[in-house]
């Protein structure tokens, strides 16, 4: 299956659930958590491609969408290759891991470590902190569009708690915070797998 280019860019490359739930398989609950440490953006929903000759562009698409249709995990958008991939998920890395800062930064400019390339999205939109206890924050780093945490719009430039099942709004774009654990849980859960 030839998967589809995406907007969002970070160091390590968005990853597609049934891959993830692969590795999770394969190598085991421990490890996979080992190997991932940081918080995910999962990908719950972004916009149609203006112009878009494909079904797909008068609608949103989101994951609910695709397992409710039966479209499985596996699938990929067709006729929409310049957005995420449906079902994929964010690990949110240090572009530059030398960098002494537990900050990730998201927006549009290619210098963000998390890059949305599309307009609406300001070139830094926003700010993770990452305190690597669990307390996890997010700030609105005075975007245009602004940013909606659990549908309330986050103010600019404070530091607001995040925890995992949060849900994020950038621009029309909609993402799940999600702790690695509670990823391998989902994964468990979606994908039938029998490791806890």
């Amino acid at each position: 299956m030839q998967r589809n280019r995406c907007l969002l860019a970070t160091k390590h490359p968005p990853c597609y659930l049934d891959d993830l739930a692969r590795q999770l398989a394969s190598k085991g609950s421990e490890t996979f958590l080992q190997l991932h440490r940081n918080p995910f953006l999962l990908v719950r929903s972004y916009p149609a491609r203006p112009g878009a000759q494909s079904a797909l562009s008068t609608v949103e698409t989101s994951l609910e969408s695709a397992l409710l249709h039966g479209a499985g995990l596996a699938t990929a958008i067709t006729g929409a290759s310049d957005f995420p991939p449906l079902c994929s998920a964010v690990e949110l890395v240090k572009r530059n891991p030398s960098t002494p800062t537990s900050k990730i930064t998201l927006g549009r400019s290619r210098s963000c470590d998390v890059v949305i390339d599309t307009p609406g999205v300001s070139r830094l939109h926003l700010v993770f902190a990452l305190d690597g206890a669990g307390r996890n924050y997010v700030a609105d780093w005075n975007s245009t569009n602004g940013t909606y945490l659990n549908r309330r719009r986050l103010k600019t430039r404070e530091a607001t708690p995040i925890s995992s099942g949060d849900r994020l709004v950038i621009h029309r774009h909609h993402f799940e915070f999600l702790e690695a654990g509670a990823l391998a849980r989902l994964l468990v859960s979606l994908f039938g797998l029998s490791l806890f």
